[in-house]
């Protein structure tokens, strides 16, 4: 059976170089915007969310939520809302279709996320995360032919933290789970309710720093907003090279060289492109922007070896 790992996170970590790790700019969720972005935010008028109050909201949320369905917890394995009631993630496609990632908030709003043992230091950021323990992989693909005795394992962990949190006979929302996982929480005394319906309902209303967050993250479509629907290739450009200050890749070269031909400035393009290898990542890229330029064998030549290649 899992057992606990951190009763507090923030305090297990505190000091060590993963939570340094967790509050720095190395962290996978501190990667972006970044504080040059944030600037930029600030300079064009928006205001900053406030993160721990957003999570706190959001947890809020879902506990304002479940009183309102009668339920004592809920159960989320969808990656989208673990993100929602812990702000945390951990390769986010990949537990889209693997059950190895999951979290619980009880109805007095405490959080419990499982995660990949050693990777604790991954809820160091996020105050709404009360616990973490080591997640049980059930699924087919994770546990082969023991997958119903792991399932049964994962059930037992799951009830004693449920059992603890919710008493006996709790009514629990489940957003997502196997048929063997519902059967095996149903044989240990959970009446389950429709978790996915709850999330929800409680993520469709934003709160304050929600929706300041979304006005920020708009900034980043502006430019294609600006380009392909709004027809304005100088404002896009200007809001691209922004971009391409804060990445400058090859990728982000070839598509900085497709803004410049789209607003007319042929040479410019031409000479970001001339050191860029063609390469699979940016064939599809550069074909429309030699198109652009008029060179349209070239761009049909690029077009074929993507199509060849990717």
């Amino acid at each position: 059976m899992g057992g606990r790992i951190r009763r507090s996170v923030q305090e297990a970590l505190d000091g060590t170089v993963e939570m340094a790790r967790a509050a720095g700019d190395l962290h996978h969720l501190n990667i972006g915007p970044g504080a040059t972005l944030e600037a930029e935010w600030i300079a064009d008028g928006l205001e900053l969310p406030d993160l721990p109050a957003m999570r706190q909201y959001r947890v809020d949320r879902t506990v304002e939520t479940l009183q309102k369905y009668r339920c004592d917890g809920v159960l989320v394995m969808d990656p989208m809302n673990i993100r929602y009631v812990s702000d945390t993630t951990n390769m986010q496609l990949w537990v889209m279709h693997n059950a190895a990632r999951y979290a619980f908030v009880s109805g007095d709003g405490e959080v419990t996320v499982w995660d990949y043992e050693g990777c604790e230091f991954l809820s160091g950021h996020s105050h709404v995360v009360t616990e973490v323990r080591p997640a049980i992989g059930s699924t087919y693909f994770l546990a082969g032919s023991r997958y119903e005795e792991l399932t049964h394992r994962w059930a037992a962990d799951l009830l004693d933290v449920i059992g603890e949190r919710c008493g006996s006979n709790p009514r629990i929302a489940v957003d997502q789970c196997s048929y063997l996982g519902f059967k095996a929480l149903e044989a240990g005394g959970l009446s389950i309710a429709n978790g996915q319906e709850i999330m929800e309902e409680a993520r469709k209303i934003k709160g304050p720093d929600e929706i300041r967050a979304m006005r920020c993250s708009a900034l980043v479509s502006l430019a294609v907003n600006a380009n392909v629907k709004l027809g304005r290739p100088e404002e896009a450009l200007e809001f691209y090279e922004r971009a391409y200050e804060l990445r400058s890749d090859e990728f982000m070269r070839v598509l900085l060289a497709c803004y410049r031909a789209r607003s007319g400035r042929a040479e410019e393009a031409l000479a970001l492109l001339r050191d860029v290898p063609p390469g699979p990542q940016v064939l599809y890229n550069m074909a429309c922007t030699y198109a652009l330029l008029g060179e349209r064998g070239r761009a049909l030549d690029l077009l074929e070896r993507d199509l060849s290649e990717n």
